[in-house]
């Protein structure tokens, strides 16, 4: 123990050493609750809430693109039923215009027939009768032209 002694004593140590050592403590407690303690929690505070808001609005951004990648996936489903459900109901309308449409066709035509009939026997009947007045209708010609 004397080497130590005297190691300390040649490095300038002396009796005060325990004093200086007693304020040592005292201040650096004194430091450490008071002064850096309070200085660390604002900072750890401040520095939460600004990387905390940063890794949030990242966090919250990355949700925001996943949201709107799930919509356009579904917007596409949604878009495609609804495809589906149009052509089918385009197709079936167009069957219901079609036998319509071939309907009224027939209709028509058969309106036509008739109308082409009622046109025929009413021509024949014109022919008929006017072949029953060529006879009094010669005759009346021909005494009109013999008469003086």
């Amino acid at each position: 123990m004397g080497a130590v002694l005297d190691i300390l004593i040649a490095l300038g140590v002396n009796k005060t050493v325990f004093a200086q050592f007693v304020i040592f403590i005292v201040a650096f407690v004194f430091l450490k609750y008071f002064i850096f303690s309070p200085y660390l929690a604002a900072y750890e505070e401040r520095r939460r809430r600004t990387v905390g808001s940063v890794g949030a609005g990242k966090e919250l951004q990355a949700e925001i693109e996943h949201l709107e990648a799930q919509f356009a996936k579904e917007a596409r489903s949604l878009n495609d039923q609804i495809k589906v459900f149009f052509d089918e109901k385009r197709a079936k309308a167009q069957k219901e215009s079609n036998v319509i449409i071939s309907n009224a066709q027939k209709h028509a035509q058969d309106k036509l027939a008739l109308g082409k009939k009622e046109n025929q026997d009413a021509y024949q009947s014109a022919k008929g009768q006017l072949q029953a007045l060529v006879p009094e209708l010669g005759q009346t010609i021909q005494q009109r032209l013999l008469e003086p």
